[in-house]
């Protein structure tokens, strides 16, 4: 999450780079959270989420609509 929309675009940019489907997800409460990617069900998005920790990001999470 970012207070400045333009370090949530730099970081969207570079996990785009990265190959993810990264974009910002929302506005919460001033902050703009960024999506590494959507996914069509639960399984996919633990199983994507294990992939991001291990490789880019130890304290992402998963929001789970």
């Amino acid at each position: 999450c970012f207070g400045s929309k333009e370090n949530a675009d730099r970081l969207v940019n570079k996990l785009q780079s990265r190959g993810y489907n990264a974009e910002i997800y929302d506005l919460k409460s001033g902050l703009y959270r960024v999506s590494y990617g959507g996914y069509s069900t639960l399984g996919e998005a633990r199983l994507a989420l294990r992939g991001v920790k291990a490789n880019d990001n130890t304290s992402a999470w998963l929001l789970h609509n």
